[in-house]
């Protein structure tokens, strides 16, 4: 029908788009044109809208996506607004895409002058060298998964620098068919 036609390019559209994004995104990291802006944000309003925007998607395939916002209410965050919602759109989706069941889980805890944004899967994993390759924005940890999910491997090194660059860290946990776990500490705001 015309309809599944119409949504199959909407979402075909949309993949090149973010692809062509994060492209341009490592283009100006690469030639120094990226700069973040840093303000003090509040952060359940900033985890909600990447959480709205790829529950659905979670749901879709069936997976438990778990948060509570509560966590997140009443933090306040230094950080580039734009790109911090990036960065969790690109984690949120990594995640759900390549976890064929079971569950996403995002956390929120305050620690001390920081707060740390954990995202949770049980999906596929990786070895510790696939790790490596794909923090260095080599590409995709298995060239034969480009024929079942898309992109090219550029997110989680992006999504790195961008976190850097916010004073932040992003590091990464993962074993073959245990899942994966990304966190973020960022600094908080406190007045």
């Amino acid at each position: 029908p015309a309809a599944d036609v119409l949504t199959l390019l909407r979402e075909n559209t949309e993949r090149l788009l973010a692809m062509i994004e994060k492209l341009f995104v490592a283009s100006r990291i690469e030639h120094g044109a990226m700069h973040v802006l840093c303000e003090a944000e509040p952060l359940a309003p900033l985890l909600a809208k990447p959480v709205r925007k790829l529950q659905a998607l979670a749901k879709s395939k069936q997976l438990d996506f778990i948060w509570q916002p509560d966590q997140a209410k009443g933090l306040t965050v230094m950080v580039d607004r734009i790109r911090l919602e990036q960065v969790l759109v690109q984690l949120l989706e990594n995640a759900i895409k390549f976890t064929d069941e079971g569950s996403i889980h995002i956390s929120v805890a305050p620690i001390a002058k920081q707060v740390v944004i954990t995202i949770k899967d049980t999906g596929m994993g990786m070895h510790e060298a696939q790790l490596n390759e794909v923090m260095q924005g080599v590409g995709q940890v298995d060239p034969s998964l480009t024929k079942r999910v898309s992109g090219g491997g550029l997110g989680l090194s992006i999504s790195r620098w961008l976190i850097q660059q916010m004073g932040g860290e992003l590091t990464v946990t993962s074993s073959p068919n245990e899942g994966t776990q990304v966190s973020l500490t960022l600094e908080r705001y406190v007045d």
